[in-house]
């Protein structure tokens, strides 16, 4: 029999089943996350049919036309979905787990879930204003990457490992934390911009300076801890999808400039542009966890 610390292996499991973690549930949050995944897309669908682009000279689609009713219907339908899903996890976790930081998450998405769905309503009988829009598109990726924290804890290995030192100056710890808040930044710059409260010029210096940013702190990473699975994939990962999210960005600025705005590429581009930098917070989050799960400052009390 294996004994860590006094304990067996044995035990710490069925401690760590009684904390709450099962392998159904997880598949339970990621199909949870899809489905908040989906409403992100269909979501940046109906305000790329509905309102132009700040800035550019895009004709405004009818009401009626059928399109924009599909994607308004299949945006409802999943924002049943995802209510739905978010009530049965927000229960498990409160039945389920003694740390006090998940259900707290799991009330707070829930929280975000219902303002979510009362603004959508509101959308449905006249135009949303555009302040209550941009909070419409800003709270959705940070309820994306609340679920992504809340996936971590329940897919979390039953067996800690022992923390590794963090060999930053300045430390992981505070640069993951870092690209986390200027990833939360980016999204409300671009859910000002495509509501027309502020101009493109600050999304894209503050795009610029996330990338630099996500260079400094993947990169590193990924090096020092080539053998560390979950590191590397979660550096490697936000590493991916941000340059994704510029790549897109950048085409998407392109295609404004020479080509028509209401073309198909251009609201393809658009859309995926706002459904990757919801997936650029959560990478960011995502690593953020790690990197405090996994590594310890010897300047920090931890």
């Amino acid at each position: 029999m294996i004994v860590i610390n006094g304990t067996s292996v044995e035990q710490i499991s069925k401690l760590s089943g009684r904390a709450g973690r099962s392998p159904w549930m997880f598949r339970y949050v990621v199909m949870l996350l899809l489905s908040t995944l989906s409403l992100i897309v269909l979501g940046a669908s109906v305000t790329r049919e509905v309102q132009p682009i700040p800035g550019f000279s895009t004709p405004r689609v009818s009401p009626a036309e059928p399109t924009l009713i599909w994607l308004q219907q299949a945006h409802l339908f999943i924002a049943w979905v995802v209510g739905g899903l978010m009530l049965g996890l927000t229960g498990w976790l409160q039945w389920r787990v003694r740390r006090a930081w998940p259900r707290l998450l799991a009330l707070a998405a829930l929280l975000i879930v219902g303002l979510e769905g009362w603004l959508g309503m509101q959308g449905v009988h006249s135009s949303l204003p555009p302040v209550a829009a941009f909070f419409h598109a800003s709270l959705a990726p940070v309820l994306l990457s609340i679920l992504v924290a809340i996936a971590a804890d329940v897919s979390a290995q039953k067996v800690r490992t022992q923390p590794l030192k963090d060999p930053g100056r300045p430390s992981f710890r505070s640069l993951t934390v870092i690209v986390s808040l200027l990833a939360l930044l980016q999204v409300l710059l671009g859910a000002a911009y495509r509501h027309g409260l502020l101009g493109v010029l600050t999304h894209i210096l503050n795009a610029l300076v996330i990338t630099l940013m996500v260079l400094v702190v993947s990169i590193p990473v990924i090096r020092e801890f080539a053998g560390h699975a979950s590191l590397r994939s979660a550096a490697l990962g936000l590493a991916v999808v941000t340059a994704l999210q510029v790549s897109l960005g950048f085409g998407t600025f392109i295609v404004l400039l020479i080509g028509s705005g209401s073309s198909t590429t251009l609201s393809i581009l658009s859309v995926a542009h706002a459904a990757t930098g919801a997936l650029v917070l959560a990478a960011g989050v995502l690593l953020t966890i790690q990197v405090w799960q996994n590594l310890y400052s010897p300047n920090l009390r931890t």
